[in-house]
Order: structure tokens, then sequence, then C-alpha cells
């Protein structure tokens, strides 16, 4: 890999863990219909693993869950499921399998 392909991963792992980190400080949240509410920030943590692998779900993780109400609680959580969203992916891609598969259950 070159330099500059490593200064595009990082600047995209780096953008999503601070959109995470945006929709967790102002406490944004989608609502679908009337009862369901999602958190985006597990959309960002998953789309950094799958698109980048372990450690770039890893870092976007660890950005996701400082802005919590429970650091301790919530950056963890992000961390492993941003760390088990690119290993499934890697793995999937590693045995050509349907890439997507690694996101179903994490978000």
């Amino acid at each position: 890999m070159n330099s500059q392909s490593v200064l595009l991963k990082l600047a995209f792992i780096l953008s999503l863990g601070l959109m995470a980190m945006m929709c967790g400080y102002f406490s944004l949240f989608l609502r679908i219909g009337t009862a369901v509410v999602v958190d985006p920030r597990d959309i960002f943590v998953v789309l950094a693993g799958v698109v980048t692998g372990p450690v770039g779900g890893l870092i976007a993780g660890f950005f996701a869950g400082l802005p919590g109400a429970d650091p301790l609680v919530e950056t963890p959580m992000f961390v492993v499921s941003g760390l088990a969203t690119g290993i499934i992916a890697r793995y999937c891609l590693g045995n050509h399998s349907w890439i997507p598969s690694s996101a179903l259950g994490l978000g």
C-alpha cells in the first residue's frame, strides 16, 4: 500500500468516527414509525468496520462511544461492534461470501 491510500483510508475512518461522535454529542436519533428508535452511531461504526476492516471499526467505535451518557459502557460496546464487523467482513471477503452479511445483527 502506498502512503496516499493509507492517508485516504485514515481520513475516511476519522470522518466516520467524527460523524458518529457528533450524532452522540447532539443526541440525534432516527425515528422509524411510532415506536422504533435507531441510534445513527451504529450505522457509522458498522460502515467503518465493513469498508476499512477491524482497525477502522475499532477507531470509529472509540469515537462513537466518547460523547455518550455513560462512556465507560458505551465506548466498549461500539468498539466491539466495529471490531466484530470488521473481522466478519474480512472473513466474508476472503471466502467470497456476501459482504453485507457482516452487518446483519450489529446495528
